[in-house]
């Protein structure tokens, strides 16, 4: 019995040290892997292109009207250190969608966003701020395409998230300064028109109308102290 009960005791003394080396084994892979873990950092750039426009006159309060091609490219960089390099590891993912979309730019119907002031033959106007409806994408027109980088992953899921983000994309560049300004002579002669032929052209004698919106320095005509006690509609002559 003790001849046996000594080998017993010997198999699990290899037992034991068979596990206690396991786990100590482990944990220097573990302390390895750490100090040779790469470290990647990720950048993102994005660039959007617009390669044509067409800008037309709408009824009602609907100004102008914006027919585009737009290119959205992007590119991912990741960058990977490795402890026994001194040189980082860079590459490369580039992406491109491109998509057709229709920018329609109003102005505010409600009354309070106006001032009116006519002097002689001479009409002033106060207009509201030029806006824009959603942007209207056309998604049959979407083409996308990537180019894919060793050290990136998952290019195609990336593809797809640029694809979701059009909407973003196109309402952002809708309002922007250098879009509005596309626009603004268009819808300044449009609502000119419209001015003239719902209001004034059987009337009043109206030679001019002068407007500026609401992002423009007011005429000085318009005088503060008129805007404050509600004075927004001023005409010195009697309709006919």
């Amino acid at each position: 019995m003790n001849g046996k009960f000594g080998c017993f005791v010997f198999l699990l003394l290899l037992a034991g040290l068979g596990v206690g080396g396991y786990l100590y084994m482990d944990q220097i892979m573990d302390r390895v892997l750490e100090f040779t873990e790469p470290k990647v950092t990720k950048d993102v750039e994005r660039r959007i292109f617009e390669t044509t426009e067409f800008v037309r006159s709408l009824e009602n309060l609907e100004l102008a009207e914006r027919w585009t091609r737009e290119t959205v490219k992007e590119t991912d960089t990741v960058r990977v250190q490795l402890p026994f390099l001194e040189q980082e590891l860079v590459s490369n993912a580039s992406y491109e969608v491109r998509f057709s979309v229709i920018y329609t730019y109003v102005v505010s119907a409600r009354r309070d966003d106006w001032r009116f002031k006519l002097l002689g033959d001479v009409l002033y106007v106060q207009a509201p701020q030029i806006e824009c409806r959603p942007p209207a994408i056309d998604t049959g027109s979407i083409e996308a395409r990537f180019d894919e980088g060793l050290l990136v992953l998952e290019e195609e899921k990336r593809l797809e998230e640029i694809k979701r983000s059009l909407t973003a994309i196109a309402n952002e560049r809708a309002v922007d300064s250098a879009h509005i300004e596309l626009v603004r002579e268009e819808c300044r002669a449009t609502l000119q028109e419209h001015i003239f032929n719902w209001f004034f052209k059987d009337r009043f004698e109206i030679s001019v109308i002068n407007i500026r919106f609401a992002d423009e320095k007011p005429f000085p005509v318009f005088r503060v102290e008129d805007e404050i006690e509600g004075k927004k509609y001023e005409f010195d002559q009697p309709g006919n």
